[in-house]
């Protein structure tokens, strides 16, 4: 279950479930080709993991560029 991947990343499974879905969407229409079970399914944890961490990089990048923001103030 992928998106008990993601909540080990986000701990939040509301956004975990978002990022699963928006992985299934964007692959459903690119339509990646289907090779194998097990092919798929690393493909598919891959994909959500990288999408996990695209979203805690500019989670904290916002918090970066909003505390800079306060300090200048």
């Amino acid at each position: 279950m992928p998106y008990i991947l993601a909540n080990k990343y986000l701990n939040d499974m509301d956004t975990s479930k978002d990022v699963v879905q928006e992985v299934f969407i964007k692959t459903w229409e690119k339509q990646v080709p289907y090779l194998s079970h097990n092919a798929i399914k690393s493909f598919l944890y891959t994909s959500v993991k990288n999408k996990c961490l695209d979203r805690l990089r500019s989670k904290h990048t916002k918090v970066i560029v909003n505390s800079s923001s306060i300090d200048l103030e």
